[in-house]
């Protein structure tokens, strides 16, 4: 399963200060994108939900407790691809969105080698 990442989460990250993977500028953050998906497959704690409403399965991966990125999973012919769409800083506020009382909430998912 492949990992890609929009425009949006590349200017998301090279914007924030308080990032795992340091990179000022755009141009460095697209260069440094297969580090940060072996940072996501390596150490991410992934999770994944099917939105009935949407007609999508979304993901999110949190990274030491520090970082979200969330996403969708593009599924075309035999291949299937979770693209990255947005990137939030992990904190008490994100976590009460990923994980709300009383709705349905994201299970656990472990993504294939």
């Amino acid at each position: 399963m492949e990992i890609a990442f929009t425009n949006h989460v590349i200017e998301r990250k090279t914007e924030r200060t308080d990032y795992l993977v340091r990179t000022p500028t755009i141009a460095e953050t697209r260069s440094r994108v297969p580090e940060l998906e072996k940072l996501l497959r390596g150490k991410g704690n992934w999770y994944s939900i099917d939105d009935e409403e949407e007609g999508l399965t979304k993901f999110f991966c949190i990274v030491n407790q520090l970082e979200v990125y969330c996403g969708i999973l593009i599924d075309e012919n035999d291949s299937q691809l979770i693209l990255m769409t947005t990137y939030w800083p992990y904190n008490k506020r994100m976590k009460s969105r990923l994980f709300p009382r009383g709705k349905p909430q994201y299970s656990r998912y472990y993504l294939p080698e």
